[in-house]
């Protein structure tokens, strides 16, 4: 992963200029992006971005969960429709052993 730091003793986030001040991955590091930039920020703005991207992430599974379920009923639906496709060829296949 290429990654861009910036050296900064400011916050990027409320300006305040802090000697101690956390690196932030602009893009969270368990989505292995391919690049990324890690900016500085103080403590408070941290904590207030983590817990935005909390939520972000939750906002994210509720629509995957959603999507997967969606999903679900297609399968289910395809599937019934393959059973009595099944179903209407057997029915097919006897009635031609009865007629000969």
């Amino acid at each position: 992963m290429s990654v861009i730091v910036i050296e900064d003793n400011k916050c990027w986030l409320c300006g305040k200029i802090k000697p101690d001040l956390t690196k932030h991955h602009t893009l969270p590091k368990h989505l292995k992006p391919s690049h990324n930039v890690i900016v500085p920020l103080c403590e408070k703005c941290h904590s207030r971005v983590t817990a935005e991207d909390v939520v972000g992430m939750y906002a994210y599974a509720y629509k995957l969960e959603k999507s997967v379920m969606f999903l679900g009923e297609q399968v289910k639906g395809i599937k019934v429709a393959i059973e009595n496709k099944f179903k209407i060829k057997l029915k097919n296949e006897k009635k031609e052993k009865v007629k000969q």
